[in-house]
């Protein structure tokens, strides 16, 4: 087996190793989440300074290693340097990195899971949206297999369900709520049909949806709770963003 190979990578995250040297945490579409070291990519002079930023999507030419690939060349297809602008992009986008990328799998091609994170940054390079992060964790949700029940109540079926319990599988109703199902947010309709239709709907229409500022938050608190409950990993960077943009 060549100890050489080359691989389509989206760089996540990056930490320092050494004095000159980093780690790069990176996704591919045929390789999953893996992690490379980049020799001397801290000095001014290496052919890789600018190349490795977070968000980057690059070809890259990698050396095997006994217990971590050496990133050795890069080309940059797209750097988005929109992102590292200003603190609301920046904020977002380590959030998406958090959540898409922390839930692909190790070492397994996951290209779903890349097309949706490079087309939620490929849009955030654009302009920051109100609810391209909804968007984002419904996909991914279905992506996944926990995608919530939204059209009648998950526990008995009934029609017009008007609360959101992740334990329950989804929306629920009113009866089901008091007897059955701890803890879970209240939806107005405005927020079902929102929820519906950002699950539904391709990443340009889920674009131009504008709410009423409650129904924003609603569907906000119903999906944290979804994602607390099935992908809790990911809630850190939404907590910072919370904090600090008062939204994700």
């Amino acid at each position: 087996m060549s100890r050489l190979f080359k691989s389509l990578v989206l760089v996540l995250k990056r930490r320092p190793l050494g004095e000159a040297d980093e780690i790069v945490s990176l996704l591919s579409p045929d390789r999953g989440r893996f992690e490379a070291a980049v020799r001397g990519s801290r000095r001014s002079a290496s052919p890789l300074v600018g190349r490795i930023e977070p968000f980057t999507e690059l070809s890259g030419l990698f050396a095997r290693g006994r217990s971590l690939d050496h990133l050795t060349q890069a080309e940059v297809h797209c750097a988005r340097p929109a992102l590292h602008r200003d603190l609301e992009r920046l904020l977002l986008a380590s959030y998406l990195v958090d959540l898409v990328g922390g839930a692909s799998p190790p070492g397994e091609p996951c290209p779903e899971l890349y097309g949706l994170l490079v087309q939620a940054l490929d849009n955030l390079q654009a302009a920051p949206t109100p609810l391209l992060c909804r968007w984002v964790e419904l996909r991914l949700a279905d992506l996944l297999g926990y995608a919530p029940q939204l059209e009648a109540c998950a526990l008995c079926g009934a029609s017009d369900p008007g609360w959101f319990s992740a334990e329950s599988g989804g929306t629920v109703c009113w009866n089901c709520r008091g007897a059955r199902t701890p803890g879970g947010t209240a939806l107005s309709p405005p927020a079902r049909a929102a929820l519906r239709h950002l699950r539904d709907c391709r990443l340009e229409s889920a674009l131009r949806v504008r709410l009423p500022l409650q129904a924003t938050r609603e569907v906000e608190r119903a999906l944290f709770e979804h994602l607390q409950y099935h992908n809790p990993q990911a809630l850190r960077s939404r907590e910072v963003l919370r904090s600090l943009l008062g939204q994700a």
